[in-house]
């Protein structure tokens, strides 16, 4: 059975945490400059040319444009479905390392394609696949490390694990939620608000009037795609897309995602703090 968060600290001993504003303003700021005044698909598409299997570019336009989507596979040759590999996505938290969703991945042997920051195709081959306890997070080994031109993200912290948000009852009335960007099988960059945090993040798409034109809800398709926290220009994976609205959240299986990867001899993921943006 799940505990809210600020049940759990006390279980633990912990002091409950009320989220603070410098912190949670730093993560809307981060979205709600780059949104205005932007609407529409063309802002919300990561790419402004997607022709798999080797013609990708990134778009200038959208509102997201600023941040680094190089660590995200822009396909795979897995067709899952039978609909092509734009379905599954593989997220780098290591050189060799990516994150996908147990229930929906692409299997040991099957290519993903990276889009890195000069342009160039970046192909490397699955060749190990790894469920983390009983969760639906599954990591993957690639053949051989990314270049430094392709992105690879950072985990929160485990030890700031009490700083973050609580359920949003627990919240102030007048508290604005924190914005989250949720990737989807189209490759559009989507804004949703965090919820909850436990063993799930809970999200939901953004209700607020400046974010609202740029929400869509999590649909059968996107599993595996990445959740993100914005925390100034740096993107902090916490999970992927499990139904519409939950991604079990990484932090919270630091330890079990450390012991695979060192099975693997393939590192560490990096870690920052939740205050790492103020």
């Amino acid at each position: 059975m799940r505990l809210p968060i600020l049940a759990l600290f006390a279980l633990l001993g912990l002091p409950g945490f009320v989220l603070g504003q410098s912190s949670r303003d730093t993560a809307r700021k981060a979205v709600e400059t780059r949104a205005a005044g932007k609407r529409g698909a063309e802002a919300l598409a990561v790419y402004s040319k997607y022709s798999p299997p080797g013609e990708f570019v990134r778009s200038s336009t959208a509102w997201a444009t600023e941040f680094d989507f190089s660590g995200l596979s822009v396909w795979n040759t897995a067709n899952l479905d039978g609909t092509g590999g734009n379905r599954g996505y593989g997220t780098l938290i290591a050189k060799r390392v990516v994150v996908l969703a147990h229930h929906f991945h692409p299997g040991p042997g099957s290519s993903l394609v990276f889009l890195g920051r000069d342009q160039q195709l970046v192909w490397r081959k699955l060749v190990d696949t790894a469920r983390v306890g009983q969760t639906d997070i599954c990591l993957g080994l690639l053949d051989r490390e990314v270049p430094d031109t392709v992105a690879i993200y950072p985990l929160l912290s485990l030890a700031y694990l009490a700083d973050l948000p609580p359920y949003v009852a627990q919240l102030p009335a007048d508290a604005r939620l924190v914005p989250l960007i949720a990737l989807n099988q189209k490759r559009e960059a989507l804004v949703h608000e965090w919820i909850e945090a436990a063993e799930n993040v809970v999200h939901r798409p953004a209700q607020a009037p400046p974010l609202a034109p740029l929400a869509a809800p999590v649909i059968i398709g996107d599993s595996g795609a990445p959740i993100f926290l914005p925390l100034g220009r740096q993107l902090v994976l916490l999970g992927c897309n499990h139904t519409s609205n939950t991604a079990p959240f990484l932090t919270w299986k630091m330890n079990d995602l450390e012991a695979i990867m060192a099975r693997w001899q393939a590192g560490k993921p990096r870690k920052v703090p939740w205050a790492a943006g103020r």
